[in-house]
């Protein structure tokens, strides 16, 4: 025996099912496109790291050559003993 209450149901059904699995599908694409720019701004992010890293490097060593190279000057009266003498 014919149903049509039981059959517009099952339609419905059917059609719910289609758009869940539509809207699943459309979350899964949108996933896989974020995943790609997520991936690239984990890299940029890396790579900016690595240069202000290698920055905050390069002018601690720059300072401390400085540092270095700087003449030492004497401002109290002593002798500075004459190494060349014989």
């Amino acid at each position: 025996m014919f149903n049509p209450i039981s059959e517009t149901q099952t339609v419905e059904h059917h059609r719910r099912e289609l758009l869940r699995q539509a809207r699943l599908q459309r979350l899964a694409t949108e996933i896989q496109r974020d995943q790609a720019k997520l991936h690239e701004r984990f890299l940029a992010m890396v790579g900016d790291l690595m240069v202000s890293g290698g920055s905050r490097l390069k002018q601690r060593y720059q300072d401390a050559n400085q540092s270095l190279s700087t003449p030492i000057i004497y401002d109290a009266p002593h002798r500075i003993p004459d190494l060349t003498a014989k």
